[in-house]
């Protein structure tokens, strides 16, 4: 699955290390369950309800933004819908290297992204506070585009894509609405005095946030689990598995994907590998949390004195996990 072009002795290299020592010796020099640094801004569109950009800046430089643009519709339609897409892959490596190959490879890319987040993210959000009135409610849609996946493909960008339209949602404004019919005719009205700030938080508070690691197995047998995995890492390991953890704590969903000619992954390395994501999903949630509250308060402020609203905050967060 990974793109990455790494030779025979580059890959024994790389697996010794990872796995003869009592811990693994990443090239990069982060420890087993530390991600890369990253920085997250929200309000770079100004136009829409809400969005973020993310960005991996150490080498190979990783970039995803997210919006979110506000429909309204009936009561009982989707609320949340997402889509996303990548950027074009290499000519070179797709099929005959013709334009509808590239075309074809980067639908194909985008397509199952979208169904991929779609799953890890959306299936268990509260969505309520979407309501209005009785018989309709906003319906939200996420568009996702990675910018630059650092020479990796679309199933390396999972992590990093959660946590952008988590901050692209928790920093979503909606119009207020007040009622405007009777109490047998409920209605709503859009009010143009303000906007409602509390809707994204509150369905932040319900979106699982995604965390990668990889297992890797020597030539001895022996296996190790690092977290946010580079690319050399991807291109080595046996398995990879896509952890979505709450707020709380709770696992809603595990994807386990099996690189091409990676062997899959025994049960004590796949338990290691849930382990290891589940904590880095945790504190990549709690250091996002914490930000974006510190922002959106900063942002009241700001509305208080005539500076305008909370858009524009920025976000920054780092995973020093040892």
């Amino acid at each position: 699955m990974s793109s990455a072009n790494i030779s025979a002795s580059e890959r024994a290299t790389l697996l010794h290390s990872l796995t003869s020592g009592s811990a693994p010796l990443r090239p990069d020099g982060r420890g087993a369950r530390s991600p890369r640094p990253f920085t997250v801004s929200t309000g770079v569109f100004p136009q829409c309800a809400g969005s973020a950009r993310l960005i991996f800046p150490s080498p190979p430089r990783v970039e995803i933004v997210a919006a979110v643009r506000p429909s309204i519709v009936m009561e009982g339609e989707t609320r949340l819908v997402l889509s996303a897409t990548v950027p074009p892959p290499n000519s070179l490596s797709v099929g005959g290297g013709t334009v509808r190959d590239v075309r074809r490879a980067r639908s194909d890319a985008s397509s199952r992204l979208s169904r991929l987040l779609s799953d890890l993210l959306l299936s268990g959000v509260d969505d309520s506070c979407l309501s209005i009135g009785g018989r309709h409610a906003w319906r939200l849609s996420i568009d996702v585009s990675v910018l630059s996946t650092g020479g990796g493909n679309w199933a390396s960008c999972a992590d990093a894509a959660s946590a952008t339209v988590w901050a692209a949602l928790g920093s979503t404004s909606l119009p207020r609405t007040f009622s405007g019919g009777d109490g047998n005719a409920p209605e709503f009205v859009l009010d143009g005095r303000g906007t409602d700030s509390s809707v994204g938080p509150r369905l932040a508070d319900s979106l699982p946030l995604c965390a990668t690691a990889a297992t890797v197995r020597g030539a001895d047998g022996r296996t190790a689990a690092v977290l946010d995995p580079s690319e050399d890492e991807r291109a080595v390991a046996c398995g990879i598995v896509v952890v979505a953890v709450s707020g709380d704590g709770m696992v809603s969903s595990v994807k386990t994907l099996t690189p091409e000619g990676g062997g899959g992954i025994g049960t004590a390395a796949w338990e290691e590998a849930v382990e290891i994501a589940v904590a880095g999903s945790q504190y990549f949630h709690l250091t996002l949390v914490k930000t974006l509250e510190k922002n959106l308060a900063e942002g009241c402020d700001n509305m208080e004195e005539g500076e305008g609203g909370n858009r524009g905050a920025f976000l920054e967060g780092s995973f020093l996990m040892r």
